[in-house]
C-alpha cells in the first residue's frame, strides 16, 4: 500500500509503536509524544484516521474493549510488520540520500569560500 509522505510518517510511527504491543487508540498519540520527549505531538483525529486506513489495509486489527468506557484496542498484523519494515527501510534510504546531498552542498560551499 502506498501512503503520501506525511501520512507515511504517521503510519511508520503508529506501526512501530504497535509492534511493541497492542494499544488503545486514544493512548497512541500521547505515547508517541512521550516517547519523542514532546517533539512530536500528533492530533487524536489524525491518529484515528490513520488507524482506520491501517485497519482497512489489513495492517492492524482492533477489538472493542469495555473497562470504565468502551475503547478500541489496536494490534499490528504480520502484514503490518512487513509494511513497517518496508517504510522504515525507505525512510532510512531517504535520510541517507539527504545526508549525502547536505554533505555535497556543504563541501561545495566550503571550497567556494
Amino acid at each position: 500500500m502506498r501512503f503520501e509522505n506525511a501520512n507515511a510518517f504517521y503510519v511508520l510511527l503508529i506501526l512501530t509503536l504497535l509492534d511493541s504491543g497492542p494499544a488503545f487508540g486514544d493512548e497512541i498519540g500521547p505515547a508517541l509524544s512521550d516517547r519523542s520527549g514532546g517533539a512530536f505531538e500528533p492530533k487524536d483525529g489524525r491518529v484515528h484516521a490513520v488507524l482506520l486506513q491501517l485497519e482497512r489495509a489489513g495492517f492492524v486489527t482492533s477489538l472493542w474493549r469495555q473497562a470504565v468506557r468502551r475503547r478500541r484496542l489496536y494490534e499490528i498484523t504480520g502484514r503490518g510488520r512487513a509494511e513497517r519494515q518496508s517504510l522504515q527501510a525507505t525512510l532510512r534510504q531517504q535520510v541517507d540520500s539527504l545526508d549525502r546531498l547536505f554533505s555535497a552542498v556543504t563541501d561545495g560551499i566550503s571550497r567556494a569560500s
